[in-house]
C-alpha cells in the first residue's frame, strides 16, 4: 500500500481485478479476506494503521491469531 500512497480507490481496483481472476479458477470469494498492508512501513501488521483509516477491518497478526486450527489428521491416523 505504500507504493499506492495508501489510496483506497487503488486498493479497491486491485482487489476487483484480483477477484475476477480468482473466479476464473472457481475460487469461493466468500472464503477469501483481503487486507491492505505495508510490510516496509509496518502498516496493518501488528496494529491498525492510521494511514489506512478507511479500512475498517483488523490487522494481520490479529487475523493470524484467530485462524481456526485444523487437527493434525496424520498424527491421529498413525495413532489409530
Amino acid at each position: 500500500m505504500d507504493i499506492q500512497n495508501y489510496d483506497e480507490n487503488k486498493y479497491n481496483d486491485t482487489i476487483n481485478k484480483f477477484q475476477k481472476e480468482l473466479l476464473n479458477y472457481n475460487f469461493d470469494l466468500n472464503l477469501i479476506n483481503f487486507l491492505p498492508i505495508s510490510i516496509l512501513n509496518n502498516e496493518n501488521i501488528i496494529q491498525n494503521s492510521n494511514k489506512l483509516s478507511w479500512y475498517k477491518g483488523t490487522y494481520l497478526f490479529d487475523i493470524i491469531d484467530n485462524l481456526i486450527r485444523i487437527p493434525n489428521l496424520i498424527q491421529s491416523t498413525i495413532r489409530g
